[in-house]
Formats: C-alpha cells, structure tokens, sequence
C-alpha cells in the first residue's frame, strides 16, 4: 500500500509517497491505514468521546446545503457566536455528500474540530474515515450573526470548516 497527501492510495508510488505495510514506526501519512482494530484518525474520535463533554444543543441532522436552518442548526451557531463551551455535533447533506462533524468548542473560541464524509461516489476506501483533529479559532460573533440573520444562509453557514480560522492538525484534548 503507497499513501500521500490527503490519505490516497495508489499501487505505484510516485515522488513524495511513503509505503505503507503496516507496521510500527512507519511515516506520518501511513497512519491513515487501519492498525489494531482502529481505523484511520479513529483513536481521535474515541479520545473524544471518552471526555464527559456537555452538549448544550441537540445533535443537528442531516441538513441540506441551502436550506433554511432548523431550529438544532440554530443552536450551534447561536452557541458558536456566544463562544458557548461544550460538544456539538451536525450531520451536513448535499446532492453529492454526507459529513458529520464534531466541534469541541472552548469559551476563550479555540476549537477542535473533527470530521468524516461520505460521497454518492465510492471512489476511496477511506470512505467514512475520519480526518485529522484540527485545532481552530472561531471567526468573529459577526459572522455568526449574518448566518442567523440570513433567510437563506449560504453554505458556508452550514460548513464548520468554514467556522473556523489559523487552524493547524494537533492531538485531541479534552476541552
């Protein structure tokens, strides 16, 4: 197995590609391969779930890009714009993909931010693989306002990736 950037696999490895066989001690980008029962950036979201986390917004389901914003999805980004502490989780839908996220949310807005995808394309065995832990800060209260303000929010209001600023891979902490 020949992984790069990005968690691809190919059967030929060009410049800049590790082989990847499994094994202890192996280059960084081998970790996306599954080792010991635990697949790829999984330890992340089992440290996370180990943590007792409040979560002061019910869980946001499956909402579609361009929809208005259901009452769950209002939650989380009412308590992103307050730089309300806690655990809050969205499941985001759009003709082409399925992503949950998690956002592990501090009162000073650093997050952590952690999150796998589908596609209607299976085109990866990484698929439903969850990506790397991402250490975050929160973009303004402002930001946050205009999407709740909005009738019809753009995508970027439903995107946690897109929530967030200056973010670098870091472990998982309990917040």
């Amino acid at each position: 197995m020949v992984t790069g950037q990005g968690c691809q696999a190919s059967e030929y490895a060009p410049a800049g590609w590790n082989e990847c066989v499994g094994q202890a001690e192996e280059p960084y980008p081998c970790r996306c391969l599954c080792a010991d029962g635990v697949c790829p950036w999984e330890q992340d979201a089992l440290v996370f779930e180990a943590c007792e986390t409040e979560q002061p917004c019910p869980p946001a389901q499956e909402q579609d890009l361009g929809d208005p914003a259901g009452d769950d999805v209002r939650c989380v980004l009412e308590a992103m714009r307050d730089r309300e502490p806690g655990y809050h989780q969205l499941r985001v839908t759009s003709v082409a993909f399925l992503r949950e996220y998690r956002v592990y949310a501090s009162a000073e807005g650093g997050v952590q931010l952690l999150w796998q995808s589908w596609s209607d394309v299976c085109d990866s065995f990484f698929q439903g693989a969850w990506g790397e832990t991402e250490a975050c800060s929160l973009r303004s209260p402002a930001f946050f306002d205009d999407c709740l303000s909005s009738p019809s929010p753009p995508s970027e209001c439903y995107l946690p990736e897109e929530w967030v600023i200056g973010c670098e891979t870091a472990e998982p902490v309990c917040p």
